[in-house]
């Protein structure tokens, strides 16, 4: 199978004339679809998207590349699924962490960022293994989920293609220290992992900007946290006046993390966050009480005259530095939220 996919991708090098390249394009389905099944046929057709057999036959080839990294031996095939049908050890892990991040670091600079193929394949195990040690009792913490790997709108080619590698390297950091870490201390302890103690918060509001960190921070709470957040964003709300849609969140929410980035340059040359940030701030504090409201604020950005004393998490860059504040804050607040209950 790897030989035939191999011989597919050098053929289509040799593709001058367009004819040429809707040839190889039928001859890949037939094969695929003969060897694997039509689901996998019928996707790399749907890859030549706007029937441009020039532009298609790029993402078709990548496609290509991305099951011969997925399928790189028989004997690892395998091992693959004897790992996956077997509970996960520590050891077996480091391995197998060992293993993507080799496979990560021939990641830079991929002409696709986040849609590569082979990246996108990638992620999928990086984040696939840690599900699965997080599920044998042990904690890893890595915010891959959490980073958009150049994926912001409204940015130039350079910088999209900057903060992808950044957040490739900070990924990458992050399981080497895992190593490191098992390297001097050996097998940590297990826990008891409860998917997270934030759960039963209800709706919590999420308030920001126009700056896309805010996207991040979106994802911690929901696929780390289990969390139902509602914004601006979560549904069309075209048709709906803005008091309107800021009463159903008031009434919808039992807790609100409003991100204060900075976007808002003042006149004495300061950084501040848009207004309508620091009125949704003093909105929920007004229905909820200041307990129920927490502060999300980027470093440099001006705060307001009486922020000191609020519940406020900082960070500098990259909003993950202060995740793990967050879902303590949240945990603090639904232990407290509990108590109030029994006593009333």
């Amino acid at each position: 199978m790897d030989e035939n996919i191999k011989v597919f991708i050098q053929e289509l090098s040799k593709c001058d004339e367009t004819y040429e390249i809707e040839r190889w394009q039928l001859r890949v389905k037939t094969y695929l679809d003969e060897a694997f099944g039509h689901e996998m046929a019928n996707k790399f057709q749907s890859l030549n998207i706007n029937d441009n057999p020039w532009d298609g036959s790029a993402r078709q080839r990548g496609y290509l590349e991305a099951l011969l990294a997925k399928k790189k031996s028989s004997n690892e095939n395998i091992r693959v699924k004897q790992m996956a049908n077997s509970r996960l050890t520590y050891d077996l892990f480091i391995y197998e962490l060992g293993r993507l991040i080799t496979s990560g670091e021939m990641l830079y600079d991929a002409d696709q960022r986040d849609l590569d193929p082979k990246f996108r394949l990638w992620r999928l195990e990086v984040t696939d293994l840690i599900d699965r040690i997080n599920k044998a009792g042990y904690s890893v913490r890595c915010s891959i989920r959490g980073r958009s790997f150049g994926t912001h709108r409204n940015a130039t080619e350079e910088y999209l293609k900057e903060e992808y590698n950044r957040e490739l390297q900070d990924t990458l950091n992050e399981l080497n220290l895992t190593i490191k870490r098992y390297e001097n201390y050996g097998e940590p302890h297990t826990i008891t992992i409860n998917k997270t103690e934030t759960q039963g918060l209800g709706k919590v509001f999420l308030g920001h900007g126009r700056a896309l960190l805010w996207n991040r921070v979106h994802r911690f709470l929901k696929d780390e946290l289990s969390l139902e957040v509602i914004d601006f964003e979560t549904e069309s709300r075209a048709s709906s006046h803005i008091v309107d849609v800021l009463k159903q969140f008031l009434d919808e929410c039992n807790f609100a993390v409003i991100v204060m980035t900075g976007e808002d340059a003042t006149a004495d040359g300061k950084i501040r966050s848009r207004q309508n940030v620091i009125h949704e701030i003093g909105l929920f504090q007004g229905r909820h009480g200041f307990d129920r409201v927490l502060i999300f604020q980027q470093e440099d950005v001006e705060g307001f005259s009486n922020i000191a004393g609020l519940q406020t998490i900082r960070f500098k860059d990259k909003p993950e530095d202060g995740f793990y504040e967050l879902q303590r804050a949240l945990e603090t607040f639904k232990r407290a939220n509990q108590a109030n209950a029994a006593d009333s």
